[in-house]
């Protein structure tokens, strides 16, 4: 929220939050506080999240090993 102040100059709710399961039964009531949707990633599913998907191929692509595979 700070760092939207920041870049914005003001807060500004975001519509949909999605997490991971960290500290879940701590924070869903705050998630559920700064915004309209709040999603929760279904245990054990990490593709549920943009960035891992994203750090597969960057790392694939970028950071092969020297028998030449991913």
């Amino acid at each position: 929220m700070e760092h939207v102040r920041e870049l914005f100059g003001g807060y500004y709710k975001p519509w949909q939050i999605q997490s991971d399961n960290y500290q879940k039964k701590n924070l869903t009531p705050f998630y559920q506080s700064c915004t309209e949707y709040y999603t929760p990633a279904a245990v054990g599913n990490a593709k549920a999240k943009m960035i891992e998907p994203f750090f597969h191929r960057w790392n694939n692509e970028c950071f092969r090993n020297s028998s030449g595979t991913g």
